[in-house]
């Protein structure tokens, strides 16, 4: 019985690495998370964020309630002191424009996947401990999804 169990869990570990999700923290107050994320080169925190070079990442959500628009808020903090917004550009945080599965108005319960892309510019410093908040917030100002991704941004 032990033998089948230790293999169960075994293969359950090989799927999961294998179909590439991250494993990501839950925001602060109980808000929503994603039923999955993948981000590109990464199956593992800390993501590694490389100095000029796109970052692409991927996540589910079930929608908790119908929507007409939806955009994406990211917060960097730099060990767990200072709070910085990410500011994305405005094609880049109207998350309906990154919906790859649907479009806006989205349905109650509906799964929703998006994608964001954003480039790591040269001018960000090195930082070893950069935890991004990814939040998607609908038109009536509720949070649909939101993670806490632990990452790094080195040079190539």
């Amino acid at each position: 019985m032990r033998r089948s169990l230790a293999l169960v869990a075994l293969l359950s570990a090989v799927a999961f690495a294998q179909d590439g999700t991250l494993h990501t923290h839950p925001c602060t107050g109980g808000l929503p998370h994603p039923n999955w994320v993948r981000i590109e080169g990464c199956t593992q925190m800390p993501c590694k964020l490389i100095r000029g070079q796109d970052v692409n990442m991927w996540l589910e959500f079930t929608a908790l309630s119908s929507f007409d628009g939806l955009t994406t808020k990211v917060m960097s903090t730099v060990g767990n002191e200072i709070n910085v917004p990410y500011p994305l550009p405005s094609d880049k945080s109207n998350a309906c424009n990154w919906l790859v599965n649907t479009r806006c108005p989205v349905d109650y319960n509906e799964d929703v996947e998006y994608h964001l892309n954003f480039y790591v510019s040269y001018i960000y410093p090195e930082v070893p401990d950069l935890k991004l908040e990814i939040s998607l917030i609908d038109n009536y100002n509720h949070v649909q999804s939101c993670f806490v991704v632990d990452t790094s941004v080195v040079s190539s």
